[in-house]
Protein backbone atom coordinates (compact mmCIF):
# COMPACT_ATOMS: atom_id res chain seq x y z
CA UNK A 1 0.00 0.00 0.00
CA UNK A 2 1.53 3.36 -1.00
CA UNK A 3 1.14 6.65 0.85
CA UNK A 4 -1.19 7.94 -1.88
CA UNK A 5 -3.64 5.20 -0.97
CA UNK A 6 -3.69 6.37 2.64
CA UNK A 7 -4.23 9.99 1.58
CA UNK A 8 -7.15 9.05 -0.67
CA UNK A 9 -8.65 6.65 1.85
CA UNK A 10 -8.75 9.39 4.47
CA UNK A 11 -11.52 11.05 2.44
CA UNK A 12 -13.81 8.02 2.11
CA UNK A 13 -16.35 9.33 4.64
CA UNK A 14 -16.07 12.94 3.44
CA UNK A 15 -19.05 14.84 2.04
CA UNK A 16 -17.49 18.31 2.13
CA UNK A 17 -17.16 19.75 -1.38
CA UNK A 18 -14.48 22.21 -0.30
CA UNK A 19 -12.36 19.37 1.08
CA UNK A 20 -12.56 17.63 -2.29
CA UNK A 21 -11.54 20.85 -4.02
CA UNK A 22 -8.40 20.88 -1.89
CA UNK A 23 -7.75 17.25 -2.79
CA UNK A 24 -8.37 18.05 -6.45
CA UNK A 25 -5.78 20.85 -6.37
CA UNK A 26 -3.26 18.62 -4.64
CA UNK A 27 -3.67 15.83 -7.21
CA UNK A 28 -3.61 18.26 -10.13
CA UNK A 29 -0.30 19.69 -8.91
CA UNK A 30 1.05 16.18 -8.34
CA UNK A 31 0.12 15.04 -11.87
CA UNK A 32 1.50 18.18 -13.52
CA UNK A 33 4.94 17.34 -12.15
CA UNK A 34 4.74 13.56 -11.98
CA UNK A 35 6.68 11.06 -14.04
CA UNK A 36 4.86 8.11 -15.63
CA UNK A 37 5.83 5.84 -12.73
CA UNK A 38 4.25 8.25 -10.23
CA UNK A 39 1.05 8.39 -12.27
CA UNK A 40 0.97 4.60 -12.16
CA UNK A 41 1.19 4.80 -8.37
CA UNK A 42 -1.85 7.09 -8.32
CA UNK A 43 -3.79 4.67 -10.55
CA UNK A 44 -2.87 1.87 -8.18
CA UNK A 45 -4.01 3.95 -5.20
CA UNK A 46 -7.39 4.68 -6.84
CA UNK A 47 -7.93 0.99 -7.51
CA UNK A 48 -7.02 0.04 -3.96
CA UNK A 49 -9.51 2.40 -2.36
CA UNK A 50 -12.22 1.36 -4.86
CA UNK A 51 -11.48 -2.37 -4.42
CA UNK A 52 -14.46 -2.96 -2.06
CA UNK A 53 -16.72 -1.73 -4.87
CA UNK A 54 -15.13 -3.75 -7.67
CA UNK A 55 -17.41 -5.92 -9.78
CA UNK A 56 -16.53 -9.61 -9.54
CA UNK A 57 -16.60 -9.86 -13.33
CA UNK A 58 -14.08 -7.00 -13.50
CA UNK A 59 -16.49 -4.87 -15.47
CA UNK A 60 -16.31 -1.75 -13.35
CA UNK A 61 -17.36 -0.56 -9.90
CA UNK A 62 -20.59 -0.29 -7.95
CA UNK A 63 -20.64 1.84 -4.80
CA UNK A 64 -21.25 0.12 -1.49
CA UNK A 65 -23.00 2.75 0.62
CA UNK A 66 -21.55 1.54 3.90
CA UNK A 67 -18.00 1.62 2.50
CA UNK A 68 -17.78 5.23 1.27
CA UNK A 69 -19.77 8.39 0.56
CA UNK A 70 -21.15 9.02 -2.90
CA UNK A 71 -18.96 12.15 -3.07
CA UNK A 72 -15.81 10.09 -2.46
CA UNK A 73 -16.84 7.39 -4.92
CA UNK A 74 -17.55 9.92 -7.70
CA UNK A 75 -14.33 11.82 -7.14
CA UNK A 76 -12.02 8.78 -7.06
CA UNK A 77 -13.75 7.08 -9.96
CA UNK A 78 -13.64 10.28 -12.07
CA UNK A 79 -9.93 10.50 -11.36
CA UNK A 80 -9.35 6.88 -12.36
CA UNK A 81 -11.52 7.41 -15.44
CA UNK A 82 -9.28 10.29 -16.54
CA UNK A 83 -6.01 8.49 -15.78
CA UNK A 84 -6.75 5.09 -17.36
CA UNK A 85 -9.34 6.09 -19.97
CA UNK A 86 -11.33 2.86 -19.71
CA UNK A 87 -14.98 2.71 -20.71
CA UNK A 88 -15.88 0.49 -17.74
CA UNK A 89 -14.78 3.29 -15.37
CA UNK A 90 -16.71 5.89 -17.37
CA UNK A 91 -19.85 3.79 -17.36
CA UNK A 92 -19.52 2.88 -13.67
CA UNK A 93 -19.53 6.58 -12.81
CA UNK A 94 -22.46 7.33 -15.11
CA UNK A 95 -24.49 4.47 -13.62
CA UNK A 96 -23.83 5.78 -10.11
CA UNK A 97 -25.06 9.23 -11.18
CA UNK A 98 -28.12 7.86 -12.96
CA UNK A 99 -29.23 5.41 -10.26
CA UNK A 100 -27.97 7.21 -7.17
CA UNK A 101 -29.45 9.90 -5.00
CA UNK A 102 -28.74 12.96 -7.14
CA UNK A 103 -31.01 15.94 -7.77
CA UNK A 104 -31.78 17.60 -11.12
CA UNK A 105 -29.03 20.22 -10.77
CA UNK A 106 -26.45 17.53 -10.01
CA UNK A 107 -27.57 15.38 -12.93
CA UNK A 108 -27.36 18.32 -15.34
CA UNK A 109 -23.98 19.33 -13.90
CA UNK A 110 -22.53 15.89 -14.65
CA UNK A 111 -24.05 15.85 -18.14
CA UNK A 112 -22.36 19.19 -18.86
CA UNK A 113 -19.02 17.99 -17.57
CA UNK A 114 -19.18 14.94 -19.79
CA UNK A 115 -20.02 17.12 -22.77
CA UNK A 116 -16.60 18.72 -22.31
CA UNK A 117 -14.77 15.50 -21.44
CA UNK A 118 -16.11 13.77 -24.56
CA UNK A 119 -15.44 16.72 -26.86
CA UNK A 120 -11.85 16.96 -25.69
CA UNK A 121 -11.40 13.18 -25.74
CA UNK A 122 -10.36 13.19 -22.09
CA UNK A 123 -12.32 10.01 -21.32
CA UNK A 124 -13.12 6.80 -23.16
CA UNK A 125 -16.78 6.34 -24.10
CA UNK A 126 -18.89 3.86 -26.03
CA UNK A 127 -22.52 3.39 -27.05
CA UNK A 128 -23.47 2.50 -23.47
CA UNK A 129 -21.91 5.75 -22.26
CA UNK A 130 -23.98 7.69 -24.79
CA UNK A 131 -27.17 5.95 -23.69
CA UNK A 132 -26.42 6.57 -20.01
CA UNK A 133 -25.79 10.27 -20.69
CA UNK A 134 -29.08 10.49 -22.59
CA UNK A 135 -30.90 8.96 -19.63
CA UNK A 136 -29.16 11.32 -17.20
CA UNK A 137 -30.22 14.35 -19.24
CA UNK A 138 -33.76 13.05 -19.61
CA UNK A 139 -34.05 12.31 -15.89
CA UNK A 140 -32.84 15.81 -15.07
CA UNK A 141 -35.30 17.32 -17.55
CA UNK A 142 -38.21 15.30 -16.19
CA UNK A 143 -37.49 16.42 -12.63
CA UNK A 144 -37.25 20.07 -13.69
CA UNK A 145 -40.42 19.78 -15.74
CA UNK A 146 -42.44 18.32 -12.88
CA UNK A 147 -41.28 21.13 -10.59
CA UNK A 148 -41.92 23.96 -13.10
CA UNK A 149 -44.80 22.79 -15.32
CA UNK A 150 -47.25 25.19 -13.68
CA UNK A 151 -45.11 28.05 -15.06
CA UNK A 152 -44.93 26.62 -18.59
CA UNK A 153 -48.38 27.42 -19.89
CA UNK A 154 -48.38 27.63 -23.68
CA UNK A 155 -48.76 31.07 -25.26
CA UNK A 156 -50.91 30.69 -28.42
CA UNK A 157 -49.48 32.02 -31.70
CA UNK A 158 -52.38 34.47 -31.95
CA UNK A 159 -51.03 36.25 -28.86
CA UNK A 160 -47.42 36.29 -30.04
CA UNK A 161 -45.57 38.95 -32.02
CA UNK A 162 -44.62 37.68 -35.54
CA UNK A 163 -41.76 40.20 -35.66
CA UNK A 164 -40.20 39.17 -32.33
CA UNK A 165 -37.59 36.45 -31.70
CA UNK A 166 -35.84 35.55 -28.45
CA UNK A 167 -32.41 33.99 -28.98
CA UNK A 168 -31.08 31.86 -26.13
CA UNK A 169 -27.40 30.96 -25.94
CA UNK A 170 -25.57 28.87 -23.34
CA UNK A 171 -22.51 31.18 -23.54
CA UNK A 172 -21.68 34.59 -24.98
CA UNK A 173 -18.13 35.92 -24.97
CA UNK A 174 -16.30 38.30 -27.32
CA UNK A 175 -16.05 38.29 -31.11
CA UNK A 176 -12.83 36.26 -30.87
CA UNK A 177 -15.00 33.41 -29.57
CA UNK A 178 -16.19 31.45 -32.62
CA UNK A 179 -19.60 30.39 -31.18
CA UNK A 180 -20.33 34.00 -30.16
CA UNK A 181 -19.35 35.17 -33.63
CA UNK A 182 -21.68 32.58 -35.14
CA UNK A 183 -24.59 33.79 -33.01
CA UNK A 184 -24.00 37.46 -33.75
CA UNK A 185 -23.84 36.86 -37.50
CA UNK A 186 -27.28 35.26 -37.36
CA UNK A 187 -28.99 37.81 -35.14
CA UNK A 188 -27.63 40.65 -37.29
CA UNK A 189 -29.29 39.20 -40.36
CA UNK A 190 -32.51 38.53 -38.45
CA UNK A 191 -32.52 42.20 -37.50
CA UNK A 192 -31.96 43.17 -41.16
CA UNK A 193 -35.02 41.04 -42.00
CA UNK A 194 -37.03 43.36 -39.74
CA UNK A 195 -37.09 41.19 -36.62
CA UNK A 196 -36.94 42.51 -33.07
CA UNK A 197 -34.30 40.28 -31.50
CA UNK A 198 -33.69 39.73 -27.78
CA UNK A 199 -30.47 37.94 -26.83
CA UNK A 200 -30.35 36.00 -23.56
CA UNK A 201 -27.14 34.42 -22.29
CA UNK A 202 -28.28 31.65 -19.96
CA UNK A 203 -24.65 30.90 -18.89
CA UNK A 204 -25.29 27.15 -18.92
CA UNK A 205 -21.95 26.20 -20.45
CA UNK A 206 -20.32 24.11 -17.70
CA UNK A 207 -22.46 25.83 -15.08
CA UNK A 208 -21.45 25.62 -11.42
CA UNK A 209 -24.92 24.97 -9.96
CA UNK A 210 -25.30 21.35 -8.87
CA UNK A 211 -21.56 20.81 -8.51
CA UNK A 212 -20.54 17.43 -7.17
CA UNK A 213 -16.95 16.36 -6.51
CA UNK A 214 -15.20 15.11 -9.64
CA UNK A 215 -11.59 15.47 -10.69
CA UNK A 216 -10.58 18.66 -12.54
CA UNK A 217 -14.05 20.01 -13.35
CA UNK A 218 -14.59 22.73 -15.95
CA UNK A 219 -16.17 26.08 -15.16
CA UNK A 220 -17.69 28.04 -18.02
CA UNK A 221 -16.21 31.43 -18.87
CA UNK A 222 -18.41 34.49 -18.39
CA UNK A 223 -17.79 37.92 -19.90
CA UNK A 224 -17.83 40.30 -16.93
CA UNK A 225 -18.58 43.41 -19.02
CA UNK A 226 -21.93 41.89 -20.07
CA UNK A 227 -23.04 41.17 -16.52
CA UNK A 228 -25.25 44.22 -16.00
CA UNK A 229 -25.81 45.14 -19.64
CA UNK A 230 -29.34 45.59 -20.95
CA UNK A 231 -28.26 46.49 -24.47
CA UNK A 232 -25.29 44.96 -26.26
CA UNK A 233 -23.58 46.38 -29.35
CA UNK A 234 -21.89 44.40 -32.08
CA UNK A 235 -20.54 46.62 -34.84
CA UNK A 236 -23.26 49.11 -35.63
CA UNK A 237 -26.09 46.98 -34.29
CA UNK A 238 -27.66 47.21 -30.83
CA UNK A 239 -29.62 44.33 -29.31
CA UNK A 240 -31.72 44.06 -26.18
CA UNK A 241 -29.73 41.78 -23.94
CA UNK A 242 -29.89 39.83 -20.71
CA UNK A 243 -27.08 37.83 -19.10
CA UNK A 244 -28.33 35.57 -16.32
CA UNK A 245 -26.02 34.96 -13.38
CA UNK A 246 -23.95 31.81 -13.77
CA UNK A 247 -24.59 31.10 -10.08
CA UNK A 248 -28.34 30.66 -10.56
CA UNK A 249 -29.92 27.23 -10.62
CA UNK A 250 -31.84 26.16 -13.71
CA UNK A 251 -35.17 26.87 -11.98
CA UNK A 252 -34.13 30.46 -11.29
CA UNK A 253 -32.77 30.90 -14.80
CA UNK A 254 -36.03 29.58 -16.19
CA UNK A 255 -38.14 32.02 -14.15
CA UNK A 256 -35.99 34.89 -15.39
CA UNK A 257 -36.38 33.91 -19.05
CA UNK A 258 -40.11 33.24 -18.68
CA UNK A 259 -40.63 36.76 -17.36
CA UNK A 260 -39.06 38.13 -20.53
CA UNK A 261 -41.01 35.74 -22.75
CA UNK A 262 -44.35 36.66 -21.23
CA UNK A 263 -43.48 40.32 -21.61
CA UNK A 264 -42.34 40.35 -25.28
CA UNK A 265 -44.24 37.25 -26.53
CA UNK A 266 -41.87 36.10 -29.30
CA UNK A 267 -43.20 34.18 -32.28
CA UNK A 268 -40.52 31.59 -31.66
CA UNK A 269 -37.34 31.01 -29.66
CA UNK A 270 -34.03 30.24 -31.36
CA UNK A 271 -31.73 28.24 -29.08
CA UNK A 272 -28.05 28.21 -30.06
CA UNK A 273 -25.72 25.73 -28.40
CA UNK A 274 -26.29 22.13 -27.50
CA UNK A 275 -27.90 20.91 -24.28
CA UNK A 276 -29.64 24.02 -22.97
CA UNK A 277 -31.99 22.84 -20.24
CA UNK A 278 -33.47 26.34 -19.99
CA UNK A 279 -34.31 26.37 -23.70
CA UNK A 280 -35.73 22.85 -23.51
CA UNK A 281 -38.10 23.88 -20.74
CA UNK A 282 -39.01 27.16 -22.45
CA UNK A 283 -39.97 25.06 -25.46
CA UNK A 284 -43.05 24.00 -23.51
CA UNK A 285 -44.34 27.60 -23.57
CA UNK A 286 -43.06 28.90 -26.92
CA UNK A 287 -42.11 26.81 -30.00
CA UNK A 288 -38.33 26.56 -29.90
CA UNK A 289 -35.93 25.75 -32.73
CA UNK A 290 -32.55 24.45 -31.58
CA UNK A 291 -29.24 24.69 -33.42
CA UNK A 292 -25.92 23.15 -32.42
CA UNK A 293 -22.82 25.26 -32.89
CA UNK A 294 -21.12 22.17 -34.30
CA UNK A 295 -23.51 22.68 -37.18
CA UNK A 296 -22.81 19.43 -39.03
CA UNK A 297 -24.60 17.58 -36.20
CA UNK A 298 -28.07 17.80 -34.76
CA UNK A 299 -28.30 19.66 -31.45
CA UNK A 300 -28.88 17.80 -28.20
CA UNK A 301 -32.34 18.97 -27.18
CA UNK A 302 -35.72 17.82 -25.91
CA UNK A 303 -37.40 20.26 -28.30
CA UNK A 304 -38.75 18.61 -31.46
CA UNK A 305 -37.66 21.39 -33.88
CA UNK A 306 -33.99 20.75 -34.69
CA UNK A 307 -31.82 22.72 -37.12
CA UNK A 308 -29.14 20.95 -39.14
CA UNK A 309 -26.55 23.20 -40.80
CA UNK A 310 -26.48 21.11 -43.97
CA UNK A 311 -28.66 18.87 -46.10
CA UNK A 312 -29.72 15.46 -44.78
CA UNK A 313 -27.61 12.70 -46.31
CA UNK A 314 -29.23 9.73 -48.00
CA UNK A 315 -28.09 7.30 -45.30
CA UNK A 316 -29.63 9.55 -42.61
CA UNK A 317 -33.13 9.83 -44.07
CA UNK A 318 -34.52 6.77 -42.30
CA UNK A 319 -33.04 7.85 -38.94
CA UNK A 320 -34.43 11.39 -39.27
CA UNK A 321 -37.78 10.34 -40.75
CA UNK A 322 -39.76 10.86 -37.54
CA UNK A 323 -37.90 14.00 -36.44
CA UNK A 324 -38.75 17.60 -37.26
CA UNK A 325 -35.37 18.46 -38.81
CA UNK A 326 -34.87 21.76 -40.61
CA UNK A 327 -32.16 21.57 -43.26
CA UNK A 328 -30.22 24.83 -43.63
CA UNK A 329 -27.06 26.29 -45.08
CA UNK A 330 -24.70 27.37 -42.31
CA UNK A 331 -22.92 30.52 -43.46
CA UNK A 332 -20.14 32.77 -42.19
CA UNK A 333 -19.36 36.47 -42.08
CA UNK A 334 -15.63 36.99 -42.42
CA UNK A 335 -13.75 39.54 -40.37
CA UNK A 336 -12.27 42.28 -42.53
CA UNK A 337 -8.56 41.84 -43.19
CA UNK A 338 -6.58 44.69 -41.62
CA UNK A 339 -3.00 43.37 -41.65
CA UNK A 340 -0.34 42.14 -44.02
CA UNK A 341 1.97 39.50 -42.60
CA UNK A 342 5.31 38.25 -43.87
CA UNK A 343 6.80 34.80 -43.60
CA UNK A 344 9.86 36.25 -41.94
CA UNK A 345 7.94 37.58 -38.93
CA UNK A 346 6.46 34.13 -38.32
CA UNK A 347 9.74 32.25 -38.78
CA UNK A 348 8.54 30.56 -41.97
CA UNK A 349 11.09 29.70 -44.68
CA UNK A 350 10.43 31.80 -47.80
CA UNK A 351 10.72 28.83 -50.17
CA UNK A 352 8.71 26.32 -48.11
CA UNK A 353 5.34 24.84 -49.04
CA UNK A 354 3.37 25.83 -45.94
CA UNK A 355 0.53 23.84 -44.39
CA UNK A 356 -1.73 25.62 -41.89
CA UNK A 357 -3.80 24.05 -39.10
CA UNK A 358 -6.24 26.11 -37.02
CA UNK A 359 -8.03 25.10 -33.81
CA UNK A 360 -8.71 25.96 -30.18
CA UNK A 361 -8.45 22.32 -29.03
CA UNK A 362 -5.23 21.28 -30.72
CA UNK A 363 -4.07 19.60 -27.50
CA UNK A 364 -6.71 16.94 -28.08
CA UNK A 365 -7.35 17.05 -31.83
CA UNK A 366 -3.90 16.15 -33.18
CA UNK A 367 -4.11 12.37 -32.91
CA UNK A 368 -1.06 10.13 -32.92
CA UNK A 369 -1.80 9.09 -36.51
CA UNK A 370 -2.19 12.68 -37.65
CA UNK A 371 1.04 13.65 -35.85
CA UNK A 372 2.85 10.81 -37.65
CA UNK A 373 1.52 12.16 -40.94
CA UNK A 374 2.89 15.62 -40.15
CA UNK A 375 6.28 14.16 -39.19
CA UNK A 376 6.46 12.32 -42.52
CA UNK A 377 5.49 15.44 -44.47
CA UNK A 378 7.96 17.64 -42.62
CA UNK A 379 10.76 15.19 -43.34
CA UNK A 380 9.84 15.69 -47.01
CA UNK A 381 10.30 19.47 -46.65
CA UNK A 382 6.83 20.74 -45.78
CA UNK A 383 6.49 23.43 -43.10
CA UNK A 384 3.50 23.54 -40.72
CA UNK A 385 1.95 26.60 -39.05
CA UNK A 386 -0.39 25.97 -36.12
CA UNK A 387 -2.74 28.71 -34.95
CA UNK A 388 -5.16 28.79 -32.04
CA UNK A 389 -4.78 27.14 -28.64
CA UNK A 390 -2.13 24.47 -28.07
CA UNK A 391 -0.92 24.46 -24.46
CA UNK A 392 1.02 21.22 -24.88
CA UNK A 393 2.86 22.31 -28.04
CA UNK A 394 6.32 21.94 -26.47
CA UNK A 395 5.50 18.43 -25.24
CA UNK A 396 4.02 17.55 -28.64
CA UNK A 397 7.27 18.57 -30.35
CA UNK A 398 9.08 15.89 -28.34
CA UNK A 399 7.49 13.26 -30.59
CA UNK A 400 10.21 13.96 -33.19
CA UNK A 401 12.94 16.62 -33.61
CA UNK A 402 11.53 17.56 -37.01
CA UNK A 403 8.37 18.96 -35.34
CA UNK A 404 10.35 21.60 -33.49
CA UNK A 405 12.37 22.40 -36.61
CA UNK A 406 9.57 22.54 -39.18
CA UNK A 407 6.55 23.82 -37.25
CA UNK A 408 5.66 27.10 -35.66
CA UNK A 409 2.80 27.54 -33.20
CA UNK A 410 1.79 31.21 -33.37
CA UNK A 411 -1.03 31.22 -30.81
CA UNK A 412 -4.27 33.02 -31.47
CA UNK A 413 -4.23 35.05 -34.70
CA UNK A 414 -6.27 38.27 -34.82
CA UNK A 415 -6.32 38.36 -38.63
CA UNK A 416 -6.79 34.90 -40.11
CA UNK A 417 -7.05 36.07 -43.71
CA UNK A 418 -3.69 37.81 -43.40
CA UNK A 419 -2.22 34.56 -42.06
CA UNK A 420 -3.71 32.55 -44.92
CA UNK A 421 -1.96 34.82 -47.43
CA UNK A 422 1.43 33.48 -46.32
CA UNK A 423 0.34 29.82 -46.31
CA UNK A 424 -0.19 27.42 -49.21
CA UNK A 425 -2.61 24.76 -48.04
CA UNK A 426 -5.18 24.39 -45.23
CA UNK A 427 -5.24 20.92 -43.69
CA UNK A 428 -7.53 19.59 -40.99
CA UNK A 429 -7.20 16.76 -38.47
CA UNK A 430 -10.13 14.37 -38.14
CA UNK A 431 -12.37 16.31 -35.75
CA UNK A 432 -15.80 17.85 -35.31
CA UNK A 433 -15.06 21.60 -35.52
CA UNK A 434 -13.06 23.97 -37.72
CA UNK A 435 -15.82 25.00 -40.10
CA UNK A 436 -15.04 28.71 -39.91
CA UNK A 437 -11.29 28.65 -40.50
CA UNK A 438 -11.53 26.66 -43.73
CA UNK A 439 -13.67 29.41 -45.26
CA UNK A 440 -11.13 32.01 -44.15
CA UNK A 441 -8.53 30.04 -46.09
CA UNK A 442 -10.78 29.60 -49.13
CA UNK A 443 -11.52 33.33 -49.22
CA UNK A 444 -7.82 33.94 -49.92
CA UNK A 445 -7.66 31.21 -52.55
CA UNK A 446 -5.89 28.75 -50.25
CA UNK A 447 -7.35 25.29 -50.96
CA UNK A 448 -7.77 22.63 -48.30
CA UNK A 449 -7.51 18.93 -47.57
CA UNK A 450 -9.73 17.21 -44.99
CA UNK A 451 -11.65 13.99 -44.46
CA UNK A 452 -15.37 13.53 -45.02
CA UNK A 453 -16.38 14.30 -41.45
CA UNK A 454 -17.25 17.23 -39.21
CA UNK A 455 -17.90 20.91 -39.75
CA UNK A 456 -14.95 21.44 -42.11
CA UNK A 457 -16.38 18.95 -44.59
CA UNK A 458 -19.78 20.64 -44.44
CA UNK A 459 -18.24 24.11 -44.88
CA UNK A 460 -15.64 23.27 -47.48
CA UNK A 461 -17.70 20.80 -49.48
CA UNK A 462 -16.78 17.50 -51.17
CA UNK A 463 -14.33 18.84 -53.78
CA UNK A 464 -11.49 19.05 -51.26
CA UNK A 465 -12.30 15.95 -49.20
CA UNK A 466 -10.42 12.66 -48.96
CA UNK A 467 -11.33 9.34 -47.37
CA UNK A 468 -8.47 8.91 -44.90
CA UNK A 469 -5.06 10.13 -43.81
CA UNK A 470 -3.33 8.06 -46.47
CA UNK A 471 -5.24 9.87 -49.21
CA UNK A 472 -4.62 13.15 -47.38
CA UNK A 473 -0.86 12.66 -47.71
CA UNK A 474 -1.15 11.93 -51.44
CA UNK A 475 -3.34 14.98 -52.01
CA UNK A 476 -1.03 17.29 -50.07
CA UNK A 477 1.91 16.12 -52.16
CA UNK A 478 -0.08 16.67 -55.35
CA UNK A 479 -0.82 20.27 -54.38
CA UNK A 480 2.90 20.94 -54.08
CA UNK A 481 3.86 19.22 -57.34
CA UNK A 482 0.98 20.12 -59.69
CA UNK A 483 0.68 23.87 -60.32
CA UNK A 484 -2.24 23.50 -62.73
CA UNK A 485 -4.20 21.46 -60.19
CA UNK A 486 -3.37 23.96 -57.45
CA UNK A 487 -4.68 26.92 -59.51
CA UNK A 488 -7.86 25.00 -60.41
CA UNK A 489 -8.60 24.16 -56.76
CA UNK A 490 -7.70 27.68 -55.63
CA UNK A 491 -10.42 29.05 -57.93
CA UNK A 492 -12.90 26.48 -56.57
CA UNK A 493 -11.99 27.52 -53.03
CA UNK A 494 -12.82 31.17 -53.76
CA UNK A 495 -16.16 30.15 -55.28
CA UNK A 496 -16.99 28.04 -52.23
CA UNK A 497 -16.13 30.94 -49.93
CA UNK A 498 -18.54 33.21 -51.82
CA UNK A 499 -21.34 30.67 -51.42
CA UNK A 500 -20.66 30.10 -47.72
CA UNK A 501 -20.59 33.83 -46.93
CA UNK A 502 -23.93 34.56 -48.61
CA UNK A 503 -25.67 34.87 -45.25
CA UNK A 504 -28.74 36.95 -46.08
CA UNK A 505 -30.46 34.35 -48.25
CA UNK A 506 -29.50 31.51 -45.89
CA UNK A 507 -30.89 33.24 -42.78
CA UNK A 508 -34.03 34.33 -44.63
CA UNK A 509 -34.66 30.75 -45.75
CA UNK A 510 -34.06 29.44 -42.23
CA UNK A 511 -36.40 31.99 -40.65
CA UNK A 512 -39.08 31.24 -43.27
CA UNK A 513 -38.77 27.50 -42.59
CA UNK A 514 -39.12 27.98 -38.82
CA UNK A 515 -42.09 30.34 -39.16
CA UNK A 516 -43.83 27.98 -41.56
CA UNK A 517 -43.42 25.08 -39.15
CA UNK A 518 -44.67 27.16 -36.23
CA UNK A 519 -47.80 28.12 -38.17
CA UNK A 520 -48.51 24.62 -39.48
CA UNK A 521 -47.32 22.23 -36.75
CA UNK A 522 -47.16 24.10 -33.44
CA UNK A 523 -49.40 26.20 -31.25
Amino acid sequence: MNSLTEILRSYKECQDKNAFKELDNMIYDYLSQAAIEQKDLLIEACKEVLEPCADRKNTGYQRQEEKMTKEFFCFILSLLMRLEKKTEDTNSLLKEILLGDFNADELYYIWNQFKRLSLKKMVQTDRESYNLLERIYRKSYDIYFEKTKSQLEKIPKEQRDPACIVVLTIQLLGMNHAPTKTLIERVKWLKKLGKKVYIVNTTEQYLAAGEIPIYDPAVGSVEESYRNAHVIRFGEDDFDFLQISEKMTIERKLRTVLRLIRQVKPFYILSMGTGSMTADLCGQAIPTASMALAFSNLPHTMNPMKILGRMIREEEKETFANMDVIESRFTFELKEQTHTFTRKEYRIPEDAFVLVIVGIRLDYELSDDFTKLLITLEKEGFFVVLAGKFETYSDWCQNDPVLEQNTNFIGYCEDMEALMEICDLYINPIRLGGGFSVIEAFAKGVPGVYTKAGDVFVSGGPDFAVNDLGEMKEQIERYRKDDVFYREMSAKAKDRAKLMTSSESAIRDLNDAIEQRVREKYW
